[in-house]
């Protein structure tokens, strides 16, 4: 059973629909991009249609829009892209794959896509898929063509491989969830972020059992073994926020970034790991960083002063990423996570140092909670 993306949502309460709304009063529909997508018959106009999103997306940033809502707002137009890009590939192949599951993972997965994301995805075959003769080439080529298709629309390519050209991350179910089974036996840093990756797993088109399936294994039995969690909580703690003596920012002093701070790896992640283990420790369904807080609150494991601390930490965070992506953009430049304090004013300034310090309380709650000092 295949599984199709829906379209962007008309109920007017909806703030996605909200969003579509106040871009279309400013010459933006992109209400209407899920349509040109599904009716697009090549890769190069899905390239096309790309970039009118990423048009959009700096429209909304201009506009103020929410980073979470926006992060949404290109997640679920990129999930059509991608989904359209799959059958236009299954289609020059002569015929569709069997049974198979292509997920999205990392940012994509988490619905918290900006500018500067690379590809992160995954592949889950049914046992009938099982690699062997000419299936095994037929999903091998499928990977290939699907990847050169993603890139060649403007999806960068991940450093790390995790994308569906690469054999280790397309996989039979059964085979997943050994791999699981192997990281809970054994957790090593390479095998917890797989884990990590593999959590917030969200299927794109195919057979959406399957993925769910993965899941509910994955949370079970990660779930059920403390060291695990333990290994994955101490990923959170990796990168300490960049705040000196007398509250003072810490910023690179040499080359390219001086005077900025990478606000994802010395904020953002913490947050996202963190919430991360919280959730599959509950055995939550959650993808999302704020979805995963929220449900976290809900039982209890936060106090609601801290929940909306935490809350308006991400959205800081993820929202001066956001405006500089875009600035970079607009000047020609290549989209990092880079911020820089120095064009920021005295009250953006505060409110980033705040952030930071909410997220250095957080990483405390982290390492008593998993008892962090007996892990080396």
């Amino acid at each position: 059973m295949r599984t199709e993306t829906p379209p962007l949502p008309d109920d007017p309460g909806n703030e996605l629909h909200q969003v579509a709304q106040l871009l279309a009063r400013r010459g933006q529909h992109p209400a209407l991009l899920p349509e040109a997508i599904a009716r697009a018959e090549s890769v190069s106009a899905l390239a096309l249609l790309f970039a009118d999103l990423r048009s959009m997306a700096l429209c909304g940033v201009e506009a103020g829009i929410a980073s979470r809502t926006l992060g949404l707002l290109i997640s679920e137009v990129n999930d059509h892209i991608l989904a359209r890009t799959a059958r236009i590939v299954e289609g020059g192949m002569g015929g569709p794959l069997r049974d198979f599951c292509l997920v999205a993972l990392g940012s994509e997965g988490r619905r918290e896509q900006f500018f500067a994301t690379d590809q992160d995805n995954g592949l889950i075959l049914a046992e009938s898929d099982a690699p062997g003769g000419g299936g095994e080439s037929a999903v091998a080529a499928f990977g290939r063509e699907f990847i050169a298709a993603l890139t060649a629309i403007g999806f960068p390519p991940c450093e790390n491989r995790v994308m569906i050209d690469n054999p280790d991350w397309r996989k039979p179910l059964e085979q997943w969830k050994e791999t699981v089974d192997d990281v809970v036996r054994e957790p090593d840093g390479p095998g917890i972020l797989v884990l990590s990756l593999l959590a917030d797993a969200r299927p794109i088109t195919g057979n959406a059992a399957l993925c769910h399936g993965l899941a509910a294994h994955l949370r079970k039995r990660v779930a059920d073994s403390p060291v695990t969690l333990g290994y994955m909580a101490r990923e959170a703690l990796r990168f300490p926020p960049p705040l000196g003596f007398f509250n003072t920012l810490a910023v690179e002093r040499s080359g390219p970034d001086k005077g900025g701070l990478d606000i994802k790896k010395r904020g953002i992640f913490a947050l996202v790991q963190g919430l991360r283990t919280m959730a599959l420790e509950q055995r939550l369904m959650a993808t999302g960083t704020p979805e995963r807080l929220a449900a976290l609150a809900d039982l209890g494991i936060f106090s609601p002063p801290l929940a909306k601390r935490l809350h308006g930490a991400y959205d800081v965070l993820q929202t001066l990423r956001l405006r500089f992506q875009a600035k970079a953009i607009l000047q020609g430049e290549t989209p990092r996570n880079t911020i820089f304090p120095d064009n920021l004013d005295n009250l953006e300034r505060d409110r980033l140092k705040d952030s930071l310090h909410a997220v250095i309380e957080f990483q405390e709650l982290v390492y008593a909670r998993y008892g962090l000092h007996l892990f080396p």
